[in-house]
């Protein structure tokens, strides 16, 4: 499979709102999947939060899968930049967890799963604003569980994280 294209996502959350947003380049969550082999995104994948929520944030963000708790990966690539941007957020004491990866956004965290001979090629971004902040942000994967595993993949893309 194939995909080109931009995704964006623009959340304009108010009150209190709990959110969660699982966005890649060709798969938002891929749970239940034993594998992923042969595909290919190619485009920018873009989440940006413009609301006053001072809810509960979750948001996972990958070139390729932006959730993929259970499928192993194999002969893949994603091109494109990944950006996570917060602008006039306002998180007061809550919660805000973001995983953002050139490849996958959050990988393994429910099998013993791999990344095998695949690649991300763009620039990953990750701008939040917060008290109470959980970040992971890496060029191949944003974050990686404890039951995943990798072997002759890798990112060429700049990685950069702001955060107050």
């Amino acid at each position: 499979s194939y995909a080109t294209g931009h995704v964006l996502g623009t959340d304009m959350a108010e009150g209190s709102a709990v959110f969660t947003w699982l966005m890649g380049g060709l798969i938002g969550s891929s749970e239940n999947a034993t594998s992923i082999s042969g595909v290919e995104a190619e485009g920018n994948v873009t989440y940006v939060q413009q609301g006053t929520s001072s809810g509960t944030a979750l948001l996972a963000l990958g070139g390729l899968v932006g959730y993929n708790p259970t499928a192993s990966i194999t002969g893949s690539s994603a091109i494109g930049a990944v950006t996570a941007q917060y602008f006039n957020a306002t998180y007061n004491d809550h919660l805000v967890q973001s995983y953002v990866g050139g490849l996958v956004g959050s990988h393994g965290t429910n099998n013993a799963i791999s990344i095998t001979n695949s690649f991300a090629t763009g620039a990953v971004s990750n701008e939040m604003q917060g008290t109470t902040l959980v970040q992971y942000t890496g060029g191949l994967v944003g974050y990686q569980g404890s039951q995943g595993a990798g072997t002759g993949s890798y990112a060429t893309g700049a990685v950069s994280y702001t955060g107050n």
